[in-house]
């Protein structure tokens, strides 16, 4: 009776014996502790930028920007490669205890700095937010809000607060990343009104705010609501600052979602009379939207989930390690130990890992198995019998020689019922451990493409950061004495100090820094070729086009391929813009797109309704940037794969001109279809 139940469940089941689930299992931990590395990575050079804005007097000697850039994307040391085994694994300790103990931690910090104030902004900006992993999981952010909501009851020094809570809240970065693109998609609306009123900018902006929240958590809110009661006279001017002018600010000019320059302006303007607490309604009631939005916060990705074994990394510097420990050896307690010997520390900001091992609880996660699946095998409790044990480990060892079945291989054997029965039930309670480690696994893949999703929204706030910094650092810059990629690599490397290990996403934003810090223009030349131009692509559409016999193609086309509606960008913003029109259109065709794109490109085209410059500033970019060897083994291959069809569309146009073909291969008459800064 058994033997006929437990044959049919390992029949049922029998896709368990083919796949190894530890090893599929292990490769999403590898890949979920790379991405989670690499995302500090990220995290750490997105708040080193912030910080090297942070002290415009240079009262506490802050590194420039310049400085920082050298920092960015550099390798991070092993902790035990720069200090003393047994100063590494009381650190650790102490970090451990600082996440079990914030409200003590608040406490110390309050004491050290009331006594000692040239520390803050290094404590605020880099120290707080990478000793607690730079609020990446939940228990990061739980222990650190806890910390901050019991430092503001008691706390005066109001600055050292906002310090503390601009850092924190920067951790958002999935609420930044939405309610950009929330907010240029509900801009994006008004499209038919020529200037928008304060009003229209109030409600895009409460919208927007909605629609981000629910990528909130609850510690944010809570240490947010803390502040609020403590220092109710700043809230104001804190959300506005830190919650939508910097960030809109910082992604205005590297954001592909603001497409309308004047109307970006505009919104600045509103912004900043918010700033002046002109509309402290308004401000309130974003505030109210912010706090007490009825959507469900953010189920953050915690440790306890992803049930992580082993160390978990801390990428810190030279300079939190030193200031950490002053900060736990002027205050005595009872919780944290130092040994007696003073390691040596060096000023530097370059990436340090620590390892940690905090006893984060596992998080049993909510099972969608049999769902899914179907029920969990259900062996019998059968006695143990060391000799069929014995058998069963036998025939295991004979199975994976011979590449057969386990449960052929038991079939094949020709044991009495009763044994066979006892064989099959043991490979049954492997094919339930396999069910289980195989949910577990499908689930933990689930939590990884979530986390895909943030650090992405991080390593976007990261370049748009880079790109709003660096334009400073390539100020007055001229491409001049030498061929014009030659001058922007030089400025990259020289300029901003960085020569090697850039990600090519980061080269790609410092080239568009470089083109938007010189101020390039089309000139009156250009503007004649851009009439010509305009001509022959009328010409061309209609012949090549059936806009009729397309027409729900064409009208897709004309309302949603809008990235090169404006005319007035700076250069680095229209060669951003052309990547951008790439995509929607890409986007659109999917799988028609090598039988249409060069036809509809065209048609896209000429439908943004506006002067074409775009002509002069693709010639520009062709000629002399995007067709430099090293430039074009730099870029991401997604951007060369865009440009690659951008190109593609002009040429069709371009072929069918001798004028323009001429044109296209003379880089003087390039060159004098622009004015340059002198």
């Amino acid at each position: 009776m058994y033997k006929v139940a437990i044959d049919f469940q390992v029949k049922q089941y029998s896709h368990f014996e083919g796949i190894d689930v530890k090893l599929i299992d292990k490769q999403i931990n590898i890949k979920m502790f790379q991405k989670y590395t690499a995302n500090l990575a990220t995290l750490k050079n997105y708040y080193l930028l912030d910080y090297a804005n942070s002290d415009p007097t240079g009262f506490f000697d802050t590194p420039n920007i310049k400085t920082m850039f050298r920092i960015i994307d550099k390798t991070p040391k092993k902790a035990f490669a720069l200090f003393d085994a047994m100063f590494v694994q009381n650190f650790s300790l102490n970090i451990i205890k600082i996440y079990q103990n914030p409200e003590i931690f608040a406490d110390i910090v309050r004491v050290y700095f009331s006594q000692d104030l040239s520390n803050r902004f290094i404590f605020g900006y880099i120290t707080f937010p990478a000793i607690y992993g730079y609020f990446s999981m939940e228990e990061f952010t739980a222990s650190a809000s806890k910390f901050l909501c019991n430092y503001f009851k008691t706390c005066e020094d109001s600055e050292f607060a906002t310090i503390l809570l601009k850092s924190f809240m920067k951790g958002v970065t999935l609420f930044f990343d939405h309610f950009l693109c929330s907010l240029g998609h509900n801009m994006s609306e008004y499209n038919e009104l020529k200037d928008l009123q304060d009003k229209h900018f109030f409600d895009i902006t409460n919208k927007s705010i909605k629609e981000a929240i629910p990528t909130v958590s609850q510690h944010h809110i809570s240490a947010l609501e803390a502040y609020v009661k403590a220092f109710p006279k700043l809230a104001i001017t804190f959300f506005v600052e830190n919650m939508l002018y910097r960030p809109y600010k910082t992604a205005a000019s590297a954001c592909p979602y603001f497409h309308n320059q004047k109307r970006s302006n505009s919104y600045l303007k509103y912004l900043d009379r918010l700033k002046n607490q002109q509309y402290n309604d308004d401000v309130l009631e974003f505030l109210n939207s912010f706090v007490y939005c009825e959507s469900p916060k953010l189920d953050q990705l915690s440790f306890g989930k992803l049930n992580w074994h082993g160390a978990i990394p801390l990428i810190i510097s030279d300079v939190d390690v030193k200031l950490f420990y002053e900060i736990c050896t002027f205050y005595p307690n009872n919780i944290i130990y130092w040994p007696k010997a003073i390691p040596t520390f060096r000023k530097s900001f370059s990436p340090v890992i620590f390892d940690v091992y905090p006893c984060f609880p596992y998080i049993e996660f909510e099972s969608f198995g049999e769902v899914m699946f179907g029920p969990a095998p259900s062996p019998y409790n059968f006695e143990d019998v060391e000799e069929y044990n014995r058998t069963y480990a036998a025939i295991i060892k004979r199975s994976k020689d011979s590449h057969v079945m386990l449960s052929e291989s038991i079939k094949e054997m020709g044991f009495p019922d009763n044994v066979e029965a006892y064989l099959l039930n043991e490979l049954l309670k492997n094919h339930k451990e396999s069910y289980f480690r195989f949910l577990t696994a499908i689930t933990k893949e689930q939590y990884f493409r979530e986390f895909m999703n943030y650090c992405d929204a991080s390593y976007t706030l990261l370049l748009q950061a880079v790109h709003h910094k660096s334009l400073s650092v390539f100020k007055n810059i001229l491409l001049q004495g030498k061929s014009i990629s030659d001058c922007i690599i030089d400025a990259i490397c020289y300029k901003a100090g960085l020569r090697d290990n850039i990600s090519p996403e980061m080269y790609w934003e410092l080239i568009l820094a470089v083109m938007d810090s010189y101020r390039l223009k089309v000139s009156k030349r250009g503007y004649q070729i851009v009439d010509k131009f305009k001509l022959v692509l009328y010409n061309y559409v209609p012949k090549n086009f059936n806009v009729s016999g397309n027409k729900r193609l064409a009208d897709c086309i004309a309302s949603k391929v809008d990235a090169l509606s404006e005319s007035h960008w700076t250069f680095g913003k229209m060669l951003r813009q052309v990547i951008a029109f790439e995509k929607q259109l890409h986007a659109i065709l999917g799988d028609k797109f090598e039988d249409l794109w060069t036809n509809a490109f065209c048609y896209a085209l000429m439908s943004t309704h506006r002067q074409l410059i775009v002509f002069p500033v693709f010639l520009f970019c062709h000629s002399f940037i995007l067709s430099n060897d090293i430039i074009a083994t730099q870029i991401p291959d997604n951007i060369s794969n865009s440009w690659h069809n951008f190109c593609a569309g002009m040429w069709s146009i371009i072929c069918t001109n001798d004028e323009f073909l001429q044109l296209a291969t003379n880089h003087a008459a390039i060159r004098k279809m622009f004015t340059y800064p002198e």
